[in-house]
């Protein structure tokens, strides 16, 4: 009985295989270089590096914020928008700069890149529903993802992931674009990139 269970997995995977089951998923290598860690008092999140010295984060962190261990000044925070807009005292390497996408659609794959334990991480997902100024995203995200990048198949920049909403098929929320940019000051509709 044992021999016919291993026979019948082994047909199982083999018939997988040639029938192109196995897809190797790969992902563009730049936005592991787009998401920062960023501590604070209260714990520790992500953040996205949005030019030079700037990175934009969530803002349910509070006190005090360190990028790179070293202390990052407060320029904007708004918790009705859950974002702050931090000034680093370090440079971030222009290829580290961030490529905005100019739509999102329902069921699009996503990368959903964030921070765990001060290393960067990358999880697949996809999205789930859109609204006005945010979207939903369906991907098992874990404990320090808040203000890490959602980017598309291209590596364009879609969103920044705000958290898990306790929701029962255990959706994350991601602010779009439109979020980001009403926070930054900046019009949306006239906006080609995003430099402070």
């Amino acid at each position: 009985m044992k021999d016919l269970f291993v026979l019948c997995v082994l047909f199982f995977v083999v018939g997988i295989v040639f029938k192109g089951g196995v897809v190797a998923v790969t992902f563009p290598k730049h936005i592991v270089n787009q998401v920062v860690f960023v501590e604070s008092k209260t714990g520790f999140c992500s953040g996205i590096i949005l030019g030079t010295n700037y990175v934009l984060t969530a803002a349910h962190g509070d006190g005090e914020f360190y990028v790179g261990g070293l202390p990052a000044k407060i320029l904007k925070k708004d918790s009705r928008y859950d974002l702050i807009h931090l000034q680093t005292q370090f440079t971030f390497d222009k290829s580290q700069h961030i490529k905005f996408a100019s739509t999102l659609s329902p069921a699009e794959p996503l990368w959903i890149v964030g921070c765990f334990s001060g290393q960067p991480v990358i999880i697949r997902g996809y999205v789930s529903r859109l609204e006005d100024e945010i979207f939903w995203v369906d991907a098992k995200v874990i404990a320090g993802f808040s203000g890490g990048g959602v980017f598309n198949e291209k590596g364009e920049l879609v969103g920044l992931y705000i958290g898990g909403k306790g929701t029962p098929d255990m959706l994350g929320v991601a602010f779009n674009l439109k979020r980001i940019y009403t926070f930054l000051g900046i019009d949306f509709d006239k906006a080609k990139i995003l430099e402070p």
